[in-house]
């Protein structure tokens, strides 16, 4: 889930990556976070009221680098 969400920020001109962690993330297969960045859930698990609707917003299509 994670390595997804860290490969789309490559192709993506609107993710803010620079070249640098862009480079990163192809050299480490999105294995890792590149120096500097963190990823975070775009909307909250939080702000979800039950377990399932943590689950349903803990994929890689809800966070970014």
């Amino acid at each position: 889930m994670l390595k997804e969400a860290l490969l789309r920020g490559v192709n993506d001109p609107n993710s803010g990556l620079s070249q640098e962690a862009r480079d990163f993330n192809i050299e480490n297969n999105g294995n890792k976070v590149p120096p500097g960045y963190k990823v975070s859930h775009e909307q909250p698990l939080y702000t979800a009221s039950s377990n399932e609707g943590k689950a349903g917003l803990d994929n890689s299509d809800n966070m970014r680098t």
